[in-house]
Protein backbone atom coordinates (compact mmCIF):
# COMPACT_ATOMS: atom_id res chain seq x y z
CA UNK A 1 0.00 0.00 0.00
CA UNK A 2 3.14 2.48 0.58
CA UNK A 3 4.05 1.95 -3.13
CA UNK A 4 0.24 2.73 -4.29
CA UNK A 5 0.54 5.77 -1.94
CA UNK A 6 3.77 7.04 -3.38
CA UNK A 7 2.48 6.58 -7.13
CA UNK A 8 -0.41 8.88 -5.99
CA UNK A 9 1.43 11.79 -4.71
CA UNK A 10 3.37 11.78 -7.44
CA UNK A 11 0.69 11.47 -9.91
CA UNK A 12 1.79 8.15 -11.16
CA UNK A 13 -0.26 5.22 -12.32
CA UNK A 14 0.26 2.07 -10.27
CA UNK A 15 -0.68 -0.95 -11.97
CA UNK A 16 -1.10 -4.38 -9.80
CA UNK A 17 -0.17 -7.72 -11.42
CA UNK A 18 -1.96 -10.68 -10.76
CA UNK A 19 -4.09 -9.48 -7.38
CA UNK A 20 -7.34 -8.37 -9.37
CA UNK A 21 -9.48 -8.72 -5.87
CA UNK A 22 -7.11 -6.32 -4.35
CA UNK A 23 -6.79 -3.89 -7.59
CA UNK A 24 -10.43 -3.26 -7.66
CA UNK A 25 -10.51 -2.85 -3.91
CA UNK A 26 -7.38 -0.06 -3.40
CA UNK A 27 -8.52 1.21 -6.57
CA UNK A 28 -5.72 0.80 -8.45
CA UNK A 29 -5.43 2.40 -11.50
CA UNK A 30 -4.83 -0.71 -13.14
CA UNK A 31 -4.20 -4.25 -13.60
CA UNK A 32 -1.86 -6.95 -15.11
CA UNK A 33 -2.55 -10.39 -15.69
CA UNK A 34 -0.99 -13.67 -17.23
CA UNK A 35 -3.54 -14.96 -19.88
CA UNK A 36 -4.36 -17.79 -17.74
CA UNK A 37 -5.59 -16.06 -14.81
CA UNK A 38 -7.36 -13.64 -17.27
CA UNK A 39 -9.47 -16.60 -18.99
CA UNK A 40 -10.36 -18.07 -15.59
CA UNK A 41 -12.53 -15.19 -14.64
CA UNK A 42 -15.93 -14.00 -15.57
CA UNK A 43 -16.82 -11.20 -18.41
CA UNK A 44 -18.14 -9.61 -15.45
CA UNK A 45 -15.23 -9.74 -13.24
CA UNK A 46 -13.08 -8.60 -15.66
CA UNK A 47 -15.02 -5.61 -16.52
CA UNK A 48 -15.08 -4.33 -13.14
CA UNK A 49 -11.37 -4.39 -13.23
CA UNK A 50 -9.45 -1.33 -14.17
CA UNK A 51 -7.13 -0.95 -17.47
CA UNK A 52 -6.71 -4.34 -18.04
CA UNK A 53 -3.52 -5.86 -19.27
CA UNK A 54 -2.66 -9.52 -20.35
CA UNK A 55 0.90 -11.13 -21.52
CA UNK A 56 0.39 -13.53 -24.23
CA UNK A 57 3.05 -15.90 -25.91
CA UNK A 58 1.27 -16.18 -29.16
CA UNK A 59 -1.03 -14.69 -32.30
CA UNK A 60 -3.99 -16.74 -30.82
CA UNK A 61 -3.43 -15.61 -27.36
CA UNK A 62 -2.91 -12.15 -28.22
CA UNK A 63 -6.53 -12.26 -30.17
CA UNK A 64 -8.15 -14.05 -26.99
CA UNK A 65 -6.80 -11.42 -25.20
CA UNK A 66 -7.87 -8.42 -27.31
CA UNK A 67 -11.81 -10.56 -27.31
CA UNK A 68 -10.87 -10.81 -23.56
CA UNK A 69 -11.54 -6.54 -22.92
CA UNK A 70 -7.71 -6.09 -22.79
CA UNK A 71 -6.34 -2.65 -23.11
CA UNK A 72 -3.03 -3.32 -23.60
CA UNK A 73 -0.72 -6.84 -24.35
CA UNK A 74 2.66 -7.56 -23.25
CA UNK A 75 4.64 -9.50 -26.04
CA UNK A 76 7.85 -11.80 -25.35
CA UNK A 77 9.81 -13.19 -24.91
CA UNK A 78 11.06 -10.77 -28.14
CA UNK A 79 15.29 -11.94 -27.59
CA UNK A 80 17.52 -14.12 -25.73
CA UNK A 81 17.52 -13.10 -22.01
CA UNK A 82 18.65 -14.24 -18.72
CA UNK A 83 14.82 -14.61 -17.59
CA UNK A 84 14.23 -17.64 -19.73
CA UNK A 85 17.41 -19.06 -19.86
CA UNK A 86 17.62 -21.74 -22.63
CA UNK A 87 14.39 -20.92 -24.28
CA UNK A 88 14.69 -19.73 -27.72
CA UNK A 89 13.38 -15.62 -28.37
CA UNK A 90 10.08 -15.57 -30.44
CA UNK A 91 11.86 -12.42 -32.51
CA UNK A 92 10.76 -9.43 -34.39
CA UNK A 93 9.07 -11.35 -36.69
CA UNK A 94 7.01 -12.70 -34.57
CA UNK A 95 6.19 -9.40 -32.50
CA UNK A 96 5.26 -8.06 -35.93
CA UNK A 97 2.86 -10.35 -36.52
CA UNK A 98 1.43 -10.32 -33.08
CA UNK A 99 1.31 -6.21 -33.71
CA UNK A 100 -0.83 -6.91 -37.17
CA UNK A 101 -3.35 -8.95 -35.53
CA UNK A 102 -4.85 -6.80 -32.54
CA UNK A 103 -5.73 -2.86 -32.55
CA UNK A 104 -4.92 -2.36 -28.77
CA UNK A 105 -1.49 -1.51 -28.08
CA UNK A 106 1.04 -4.12 -27.62
CA UNK A 107 4.33 -3.68 -25.34
CA UNK A 108 7.88 -5.81 -26.62
CA UNK A 109 9.79 -7.76 -23.22
CA UNK A 110 12.01 -10.12 -23.28
CA UNK A 111 15.91 -9.19 -23.75
CA UNK A 112 15.20 -5.72 -24.57
CA UNK A 113 18.08 -2.87 -24.12
CA UNK A 114 19.18 0.55 -25.21
CA UNK A 115 20.36 -0.58 -28.42
CA UNK A 116 17.46 -2.87 -29.69
CA UNK A 117 14.52 -1.55 -28.41
CA UNK A 118 13.77 0.32 -31.46
CA UNK A 119 13.80 -2.50 -33.52
CA UNK A 120 10.54 -3.26 -31.52
CA UNK A 121 8.90 -0.28 -32.45
CA UNK A 122 10.00 -0.69 -35.68
CA UNK A 123 7.79 -3.78 -35.67
CA UNK A 124 4.82 -2.57 -34.95
CA UNK A 125 4.96 -1.97 -30.91
CA UNK A 126 3.86 0.40 -29.03
CA UNK A 127 5.67 0.32 -26.90
CA UNK A 128 8.61 -1.68 -25.13
CA UNK A 129 9.56 -3.30 -21.36
CA UNK A 130 12.64 -3.52 -19.39
CA UNK A 131 13.58 -5.34 -16.95
CA UNK A 132 16.89 -6.82 -16.65
CA UNK A 133 19.07 -4.37 -17.44
CA UNK A 134 17.23 -2.03 -14.41
CA UNK A 135 17.40 -5.15 -12.20
CA UNK A 136 21.41 -4.29 -12.97
CA UNK A 137 20.91 -0.82 -10.88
Amino acid sequence: MQVLAICREADVACYFHSQPQLAVKLNAQGIHLPLKMAASMSCEDRMRLPCLGISVHSKKEAVEAQKMGAAYIIYGHIFATDCKKGVPPRGLAMLRSICGSVSVPVYAIGGINEENAWQCIVAGAYGVCMMSKYMEL
